[in-house]
């Protein structure tokens, strides 16, 4: 599956996102939405629901992605053909063995980084949890 990430700009609208090398500033939680009020070299200010502005780096927000069609045209993640393009892979995923060792990490990680797209897309989570099955 072929993705492109949608920077942030301006206006957009994204989620936070912490990763082990740059975890979130205290008190802000991971995959909470986000209003991105301005952007520059060093990073991105974004806004909370309740006003509070944070100074993020540019891996600390997520403004969603594209998929590409087996057309080749690029479509975002909320459209239908991307969540079936999304569910497909996360049905191909979680049927593949679960590799052992440090692996096995990144392998919960992408599993659950498609859950939550389909999520915040509409997806019904109890119908994700069988994907697999």
């Amino acid at each position: 599956m072929k993705t492109r990430l949608i920077l942030p700009r301006p206006g957009r609208c994204g989620w936070t996102c912490t990763n082990k090398l740059s975890p979130l500033p205290p008190g802000l939680p991971d995959r909470l939405p986000v209003l991105i009020v301005a952007v520059n070299d060093a990073g991105v200010r974004a806004k909370d629901a309740s006003g509070h502005e944070w100074n993020l780096r540019r891996t600390q927000v997520d403004c969603g992605i594209y998929c590409c069609t087996p057309a080749g045209g690029w479509v975002h993640e909320s459209s239908s053909t991307a969540r079936d393009i999304l569910l497909h892979q996360l049905h191909h995923h979680l049927t593949a063995p679960r590799p052992d060792g440090p692996a096995a990490a990144r392998w919960e990680e992408k599993a659950s980084r498609l859950q939550w797209i389909l999520q915040r897309n509409g997806e019904d989570p109890a119908a994700l949890a069988t994907a697999g099955k």
